[in-house]
C-alpha cells in the first residue's frame, strides 16, 4: 500500500513466485484499514510507513488497525 500509483506501479512490476498471494493498493493506510475485517490477512509487511504519519495519535491509530485486521 501507498500514496503513490508511481510506486505501486514499479511493486506490481517486481516479479513474485506464483505460490504468494500478493495485494498492492493505492490508498491511506488509516482510511483503508479502517473499514477492513476483523483478522482478515495473514501478514502485514511495513517498510518505512507509520513514521510518515504526521502525528502520535496516527501512528496508534494505524497500529491499532494494523492489529485488528490481522489472525490470531
Amino acid at each position: 500500500m501507498d500514496l503513490s500509483s508511481q510506486l505501486i506501479k514499479q511493486a506490481q512490476e517486481i516479479q513474485v513466485p506464483k505460490n504468494i498471494k500478493t495485494n498492492f493498493i493505492c490508498a491511506d493506510m488509516i482510511q483503508y484499514l479502517s473499514v477492513q475485517n476483523q483478522e482478515e490477512y495473514d501478514i502485514i509487511v511495513g517498510i518505512a510507513s507509520v513514521q510518515h504519519l504526521p502525528s502520535i495519535q496516527e501512528r496508534f491509530l494505524c497500529m491499532k488497525y494494523i492489529y485488528r485486521v490481522l489472525k490470531y
